[in-house]
């Protein structure tokens, strides 16, 4: 019997779990499939825009942050999306990232390491406090995958994030009618990059897919084991299958629910610490 893991071959520890056990088990086996089903069948989506990306933490430069308000006063249209720590009980954001859409081919994309802000009193966060006052104002647009409130529930600690009223919230996912019928686009999303055919603004990763709340996504499943994993399809439409339909392309959704708050930018030096199975990190293997 083959060892891979599918819906239709449960193996012999799945009868060894309990209910909830067994429920959970079977959401995750689904997302696999249906991301390696994708993974076959479509070419991967790959970026139209020459991208810039920075982190932001508590060894950012004050100066870094100060072009970034230069910029950010420069630009009227952002891509927002965040992602949340796996496996917490009470959610707690762990990583924001906004991309600044400056044209078709260039666009910068911050991202936030939540985990690793310098304190509240400082000139470094007060500044970070600015830039992203900057970006949630103004007349400027503020594109996501869902609405921007279930974007940043998980972020009301860090009292950094407040979204003002002369915004223009452009919620991608809400111009889809849903998973199954044809699916309606932005107009931005309509125009296409003459060499590559790919969405002219691209949105970095895309929690916006909402893998923090993947277990309920376009499925039903409260039911025995002894019955298929049943679909919902009125549940809202996920970004892969959104850009697997009108573009062609396969977006990876097998990390997206992961450990965030570990530290990405090498700068932080958590790459040194033993949070997963290698005995020794070596920076070399990192980086």
């Amino acid at each position: 019997m083959s060892s891979k893991r599918s819906l239709s071959n449960l193996l012999d520890y799945y009868f060894k779990l309990n209910t909830k056990q067994k429920r959970d088990w079977r959401r995750t086996t689904k997302r696999i499939e249906k991301n390696e089903k994708y993974k076959a069948q479509y070419p991967p989506f790959e970026s139209s825009s020459n991208i810039n990306i920075i982190h932001i933490h508590c060894k950012t430069t004050i100066s870094i942050i100060d072009e970034l308000i230069i910029k950010a006063k420069q630009t009227k249209r952002y891509v927002v999306d965040t992602e949340s720590q796996k496996g917490k009980q009470e959610k707690r954001g762990a990583l924001i990232q906004i991309q600044f859409i400056h044209s078709t081919h260039h666009s910068t994309i911050i991202l936030i390491e939540a985990n690793y802000l310098s304190d509240p009193q400082s000139i470094l966060f007060k500044q970070i406090k600015e830039l992203c006052s900057i970006k949630f104002s103004n007349n400027n647009e503020i594109i996501s995958w869902r609405p921007l409130e279930e974007e940043f529930k998980n972020f009301h600690h860090l009292n950094l994030i407040h979204i003002g009223k002369n915004i223009k919230d452009t919620n991608l996912q809400s111009l889809f009618s849903d998973q199954y019928d044809t699916a309606k686009t932005h107009p931005e999303m309509e125009k296409r990059d003459d060499q590559t055919r790919c969405i002219s603004f691209d949105i970095y990763d895309t929690s916006g897919d909402n893998d923090i709340h993947d277990n309920d996504e376009e499925m039903n499943d409260d039911h025995d084991d002894n019955y298929p994993v049943q679909y919902n399809s009125n549940q809202p439409i996920s970004l892969q299958n959104a850009i697997a339909t009108t573009s062609g392309k396969f977006i990876d959704k097998s990390l997206t629910v992961n450990h965030w708050q570990c530290g990405l930018d090498l700068d932080l030096n958590t790459w040194k610490n033993q949070l997963f199975s290698r005995r020794q990190y070596n920076k070399n293997i990192e980086e």
